[in-house]
């Protein structure tokens, strides 16, 4: 398992979300493997993509 922050400048379209805000934007995701026999079978992952909707939650 693994817990990540991502972080960047929305310069770029995303689906339902088209028109750049320039704005910057920090995310969390969580990953969730599937290892069996020390080999990677199943990657499953969350990410908080409401957030990058938001503006409240976006930095200036």
């Amino acid at each position: 398992m693994v817990r990540i922050t991502q972080n960047g400048i929305h310069s770029g379209t995303y689906p339902r979300m088209f028109k750049p805000t320039n704005k910057s934007f920090e995310n969390e995701a969580i990953f969730i493997f599937t290892v069996p026999e020390g080999k990677i079978s199943e990657i499953r992952a969350v990410s908080d993509r409401l957030g990058l909707f938001l503006t409240r939650n976006n930095k200036k």
